[in-house]
């Protein structure tokens, strides 16, 4: 309540002043003094703010004359040193480079390698499914005709085994280096036809 009170009361002699025209001649000057005092002030403060930018630039000017004086010899050093840094650099890239590619080419080498050995075992599946019990087929059928047992624990070049019949069993044992294969084929067809 105060407040308002306050309020009304200045503004109450705000408007008795501006009714009384000696008061308001006084408050028009008070304003313009004020607006040239303030003018002034700006244009002082720009001309304080253009001096600092002077004194600025002077300094940052007389600091680069004093670091250029002062480091060009540091900077040379610097400069070599940075140049070292870029040959160690472009080096390990050479050898990071020649790195992945060796990876490369051992990961192609390694799917090839996998190819051919998806490959292989497409037949290996193919002979032990197909060519396996074929094979076996026609061991069997030849030993049920032939009543020849074959020895396979033996060198490649001795042929073993024995030929058995119901009443008899002749083992037989040849060596393919000092027999010829029309002699060996003879002696077996001999072999079974004593035997039965």
């Amino acid at each position: 309540m105060n407040d308002c009170r306050e309020g009304e009361e200045i503004i109450t002699e705000v408007i008795k002043c501006l009714n009384n025209q000696e008061d308001c001649e006084k408050l028009r000057l008070t304003s313009q003094i004020w607006q040239k005092m303030e003018a002034r002030r700006q244009a002082q403060e720009q001309q304080i703010k253009d001096d600092i930018k002077e004194l600025l630039a002077l300094k940052e000017e007389r600091e680069r004359s004093i670091v250029d004086e002062e480091s060009n010899a540091e900077y040379q050093k610097e400069k070599a040193g940075i140049e070292l840094e870029i040959k160690q650099v472009s080096m390990q890239k050479s050898a990071a480079e020649q790195g992945l590619k060796s990876v490369q080419e051992a990961v192609q080498k390694k799917r090839e390698e996998k190819e051919n050995l998806v490959l292989h075992k497409e037949k290996v599946t193919e002979e032990t499914t197909e060519v396996l019990p074929k094979t076996r087929y026609i061991i069997s059928l030849y030993k049920n005709i032939s009543k020849i047992c074959w020895e396979y624990d033996c060198e490649p070049e001795e042929i073993k085994g024995y030929v058995s019949t119901a009443k008899d069993v002749r083992p037989f044992f040849l060596d393919a280096r000092q027999n010829s294969s029309f002699f060996i084929t003879n002696y077996l067809w001999d072999l079974i036809e004593s035997a039965s």
